[in-house]
């Protein structure tokens, strides 16, 4: 059976595993098959190229470019990959990234962006590049951080709660200095 979304059935399989009598390992083992198939099926690999879902036809991805601030989801595919230990795929996917965490911050989603793919690689690596990464994005997007709200701006013409999540996550879990309040605002 080919799989619709690979990334999304595989976190789905992951976040499962407390449940009573789940095989833990072999479902681990068919996430790793699954994103295998998933590397096969898009070679050549294009990495400027987020995988989303395959088309109707069963057959072929669909996939949007990464070089746009608005692909929210670019991390999640190179986070998966990460997570799967296919680390040569998942560098080469998360480092055409990079521009993001030095461009004016799009929005809130440059935290989901960046989580996925840098701080996973960061986990599984230690790379220091990865952190210096990190530690711009998670500026950047405390610059949407509004103090009298307590938030971020998700999205720069619309107040969002969702964003202080992303912007103190990083910064907490790469032991950074967070700008005065965004961690106590965001992360409750």
């Amino acid at each position: 059976m080919i799989m619709k979304n690979v990334w999304g059935l595989c976190l789905c399989w992951l976040m499962a595993v407390p449940v009573y009598g789940l095989d833990v390992e072999h479902e681990l083992a068919r996430c790793r098959e699954q994103v295998a198939w998933a590397l096969r099926t898009l070679a050549p690999v294009n990495c400027q190229m987020t995988p989303r879902c395959i088309g109707t036809d069963d057959r072929n991805w669909t996939t949007s470019s990464v070089k746009t601030p608005e692909e929210w989801c670019a991390g999640f595919f190179p986070g998966i990959l990460w997570m799967a230990g296919e680390h040569e795929a998942a560098a080469r996917y998360t480092d055409e990234l990079e521009y993001l965490a030095y461009s004016p911050v799009y929005d809130h989603d440059l935290g989901f962006i960046m989580i996925g793919s840098y701080l996973k690689g960061y986990e599984a690596t230690r790379n220091p590049k990865y952190r210096e990464v990190l530690m711009a994005a998670a500026d950047s997007l405390a610059t949407l951080f509004n103090p009298r709200v307590g938030t971020l701006l998700s999205w720069p013409r619309n107040v969002g709660m969702l964003g202080g999540q992303s912007a103190g996550g990083m910064y907490k879990e790469l032991g950074g200095q967070p700008l005065q309040g965004l961690v106590l605002s965001g992360d409750h």
